[in-house]
């Protein structure tokens, strides 16, 4: 039954602008599903589900797969919707986001497997990217200031 119930959650968030756990609650429920607010967190927690702002500016439900196919226009996407400010501190650059949307831009960011990333840190609004070297880093500060404009 959790494996259907899971399966039926990923289908709700591609259809659907699932912006909360309750909303879920209710669209399982209408569907035949057992659930309650905290089945469906754990479930959240197991899809390692996230969320992202979507093109009408909601912040919705959304999976990594979701991210991962034409990652870089996806990247371009997200971080055109959530974008604030991006630092550079020797070899790391600390982006500023939307708050709730820096995990959907971390995951962009890794997918599309930047020059020399080691790796990315994403807490609620801030995201923190290592690069191997100050040069890596100063160049995808370039290439994020230029896909932005």
């Amino acid at each position: 039954m959790k494996n259907k119930r899971q399966v039926k959650i990923l289908e709700f968030i591609e259809q659907y602008p699932v912006q909360t756990q309750d909303e879920l609650v209710s669209l399982l429920q209408k569907n035949g599903f057992e659930a309650t607010q905290a089945t469906v967190c754990r479930d959240i927690k197991e899809l390692k589900l996230f969320k992202a702002v979507n093109k009408d500016g909601l912040s919705v439900y959304t999976s990594s797969s979701d991210i991962s196919d034409n990652s870089h226009e996806k990247l371009i996407r997200v971080l055109k919707a959530s974008f604030i400010s991006i630092n550079i501190a020797q070899n790391l650059a600390v982006i500023k986001t939307l708050p709730a949307t820096a995990p959907a831009v971390a995951s962009a960011i890794d997918n599309i497997k930047a020059k020399n990333l080691i790796g990315t840190i994403a807490g609620d609004d801030t995201i923190f990217a290592c690069f191997s070297t100050n040069a890596d880093s100063q160049a995808f500060y370039d290439n994020i200031l230029n896909e932005l404009r």
